[in-house]
């Protein structure tokens, strides 16, 4: 009976990796297809976010043996032998594991380490800090908050937690709050669920900025409504996202924001729409205590 688990887990992941077997889901039970569709999206959620940056084999794609689902730090390894050490070691490096880290690093010559110093400030935040340089102990305050944006602009969580948890306090509320707004910008929906629902970051989060940086995130001036949609939705489920929407809610106009419901009402989205009812009541609220 232990092989079951496995075996399971090996059908799993040949369906969710399969673009050719989509059309076959709707013939699945409905809890499977949604297991299935939960899997997918993690495992394009996880190519897309360091596409940019390495090419990860997706033949290395792993699920947790007990959960079943989508096990980001177990693809990684596996993914070891067959990356070059130095994208590997990047890849580590922004999803944060650190004993991996310290590893490649050992193995590295020093041209190779001098190459990372140079990386972008995740990377290079690392790597100055595994070669003991100078840089680590007098400038950690500015690495820390660059490594943090960086972070929340590539949508990787693990790193972002990490660097956001070495920034000094008085710097953190500002800094949370920019990546939050970076998040925003390039539509990481993930990590602005993460930073809103946080504790350690949510409650230091300035309303007044992400108010500021509005046209920034929508140069238009408008909420589209894909964005909308997302953002409304999980809204909907998690009142602590709902801040932040009733904060973005509060930068249109009335009247954008009866069109933005009524292009929620014309896509037949229940939940954005009882998400968005439910930000304009916290928006409410929000304005009579101000």
């Amino acid at each position: 009976m232990a092989q079951v688990p496995r075996l399971q887990n090996i059908l799993l992941r040949q369906f969710a990796l399969n673009d050719d077997s989509l059309e076959t889901w709707r013939f699945l039970p409905f809890n499977v297809a949604t297991r299935l569709a939960r899997i997918r999206a993690d495992i394009l959620l996880f190519q897309r976010l360091h596409e940019n940056f390495v090419k990860f084999p997706r033949g290395c794609t792993v699920l947790d043996p007990e959960t079943g689902m989508f096990d980001a730090e177990k693809s990684i390894k596996a993914a070891k032998d067959k990356m070059d050490i130095l994208d590997y070691f990047r890849v580590c490096t922004v999803n944060n594991l650190e004993q991996e880290c310290r590893s490649v690093w050992d193995e590295l010559s020093d041209y190779q380490r001098f190459s990372l110093m140079s990386d972008t400030f995740p990377i290079m935040a690392i790597a100055v800090e595994l070669w003991d340089n100078p840089l680590h102990y007098n400038h950690a305050e500015i690495i820390n908050y660059c490594a943090s944006v960086h972070c929340a602009e590539n949508g990787w969580i693990p790193g972002l937690v990490k660097h956001l948890r070495r920034v000094e306090e008085p710097k953190l509320p500002s800094t949370v709050t920019e990546c939050l707004n970076r998040a925003l910008q390039q539509r990481h929906f993930h990590v602005v669920f993460h930073l809103s629902t946080q504790e350690e970051f949510a409650h230091r989060l300035m309303l007044d900025r992400i108010e500021s940086g509005f046209f920034l995130i929508f140069p238009d001036g408008q909420i589209g409504t894909y964005f909308a949609c997302k953002l409304f939705a999980m809204a909907a489920c998690v009142p602590g996202l709902r801040p932040v929407a009733a904060t973005l809610l509060h930068c249109l106009h009335e009247a954008d924001r009866q069109k933005l419901r009524a292009n929620l009402v014309d896509i037949d989205s229940k939940r954005a729409i009882c998400g968005f009812d439910l930000t304009r009541k916290q928006l409410s609220s929000m304005l009579a205590v101000n």
